[in-house]
């Protein structure tokens, strides 16, 4: 063999901006094998026109082409293999450019709900215990319903619950956690409540754990930090829309804007009371 013609892998090296090692890789794996192998010495020589081959293997790199891929487009067969493979790369990555967008819109769902968490724990001491009436649109939320003890730890495990489900439809949801109750309860006595998170999705199937609070007029109270008790909150309403003329029209919502997941200090948690009423 007349090696004249012929690059050594150092050259090809130097030229193509490849490694030695990279090179032997190659070789190893049958994308770019050496023209000549000397068998007395085992030096790999190459051909002038591979420069061409290491120029498309480099390009491909850069369009997120594996290996395997490589492999294939460089063994092309004809001009159809070729725009099969194009075709693929193209189906592939809009797949990714679409599950990117889904967790995207998901992150930031998360951020704008932190930021309004972050707005409430800046908010002024004379903003909580404070009644306002809201007129808040339709909300679609995702739960799982239970009865039985209203406690801290229960509440951890409906919530754990609640996210097994969401991951297992692999659903998306944004904001706080949401707790409805028909009635007002004490701490630790047994009731029947939903643990529920907003939707952003619309639900076309007819599943039993999705359903809808209602748009109307709600009277509204925060309450921060762990001695001002949400059950004290209730009772704070329920006596004002009492002495207001309204009554309840729907169940009692906890939404918890600062929570646990936001603090370690229970004096930060941020909760928020509504009752949807009506005039009597």
């Amino acid at each position: 063999m007349d090696k004249k013609n012929l690059l050594s892998i150092g050259e090809l090296s130097k030229i193509s901006k490849l490694s030695i090692q990279t090179l032997r890789h190659y070789n190893k794996l049958e994308i770019l094998i050496p023209e000549y192998i000397d068998e007395d010495s085992g030096y790999r020589y190459y051909s002038k026109s591979q420069i061409l081959i290491t120029n498309i293997i480099k390009e491909l790199k850069t369009f997120q082409f594996s290996l395997n891929e490589i492999k294939e487009f460089i063994k092309r067969k004809n001009f159809d293999s070729i725009k099969n493979i194009y075709e693929k790369k193209i189906f592939e990555i809009d797949k990714k450019i679409k599950e990117l967008t889904t967790s995207r819109n998901s992150i930031f769902q998360r951020y704008l709900a932190f930021k309004k968490s972050l707005h409430f724990s800046k908010m002024s001491a004379d903003r909580f215990n404070e009644i306002i009436t809201k007129d808040i649109p339709q909300r679609n939320i995702a739960f799982v319903e239970k009865n039985e003890s209203f406690t801290s730890e229960n509440l951890i495990f409906s919530i754990n619950e609640l996210q097994n489900l969401l991951y297992q439809k692999n659903l998306k949801t944004f904001g706080p956690f949401i707790i409805l109750i028909d009635n007002a309860c004490e701490l630790g006595k047994k009731v029947q409540y939903k643990t529920a998170v907003q939707t952003s999705e619309v639900i076309t199937e007819n599943f039993n754990f999705f359903t809808k609070i209602p748009q109307g007029k709600y009277v509204t109270i925060l309450n921060k930090g762990k001695k001002n008790s949400p059950r004290k909150s209730d009772e704070i309403l329920l006596s004002w829309m009492k002495n207001n003329s309204y009554q309840k029209s729907g169940p009692i919502i906890y939404i918890y804007h600062v929570s646990l997941a936001h603090t370690t200090n229970p004096n930060e948690m941020i909760s928020e009371i509504q009752i949807k009423v009506e005039k009597i």
